[in-house]
């Protein structure tokens, strides 16, 4: 019975770790994932039953309009969050020519100002943004919210 102990350490290790664990308990921030649908720049789309992610949500967020680079980042999972140390997350392998994960590391923000994800923040990719985020006047405290809104 004394070896079990160390049963399990060798367990541990020959289970892997994952790739990336932010502050907030999540795994592998900026995975790939799949949306489920296509998407132009202008719109931003997720998946809340994303398999794939420890969170569910698989997120591809609108390129900001001031964007004038083509993003070549795709769908990544993300996690929720409360401040940019909690957006530790996978980024691109420059030197693999089809790794699309994000180049420029996370922040955290609020991608929509309705729907299911409705001022949540997360943890998103700043490829799609340009400088830093801003919280949506709808979700700032004391606006009247656009949650509920269809």
């Amino acid at each position: 019975m004394q070896h079990q102990p160390r049963l399990v350490l060798v367990l541990l290790l020959l289970c892997g770790c994952p790739a990336t664990d932010n502050e907030m308990g999540n795994v592998s921030v900026g995975a790939a994932c799949e949306v489920l649908t296509d998407a132009s720049t202008s719109q931003g789309v997720f998946n809340t039953d994303a398999t794939e992610c420890p969170s569910r949500i698989c997120l591809k967020p609108v390129v900001a309009p001031s964007r004038v680079d083509t993003i070549t980042t795709g769908p990544f999972c993300t996690a929720d969050c409360n401040t940019d140390s909690d957006c530790a997350g996978i980024v691109r392998d420059s030197a693999n020519p089809s790794d699309n994960s994000c180049a420029s590391g996370y922040a955290c923000a609020i991608p929509f100002v309705k729907g299911r994800l409705c001022c949540r923040k997360l943890c998103l990719c700043k490829d799609f943004l340009d400088g830093d985020p801003v919280t949506p006047t709808g979700c700032r405290e004391g606006a009247e919210l656009t949650c509920g809104a269809p």
